[in-house]
């Protein structure tokens, strides 16, 4: 009994530390979302998951890519990607 209790304590702190090393990649499309973007950057930023935040801006002409921008430069951790279009 003692050596499956050792075992499974083993197990769950290498499955932790697994887990703690994995990043979520979350995608997030946009396409005139100038009113919502903040909100929506700052709450994913919010999680407690260790993440990469990669935008796709599609082409918007409200704005938005101003507003990545501006939040990038204020030190939000987000890859923009940018269409000169929709696509």
């Amino acid at each position: 009994m003692f050596l499956f209790f050792k075992f499974c304590r083993h197990k769950l702190q290498t499955d932790t530390l697994e887990k703690n090393r994995m990043k979520l990649s979350i995608i997030i499309p946009v396409y005139n979302e100038r009113e919502a973007i903040r909100g929506i950057i700052e709450a994913v930023s919010a999680t407690s998951y260790q993440k990469e935040i990669i935008v796709v801006d599609d082409g918007s002409t409200d704005g938005t890519g101003d507003i990545l921008s501006a939040m990038q430069g204020q030190g939000t951790e987000t890859q923009d990607k940018c269409h000169s279009e929709s696509r």
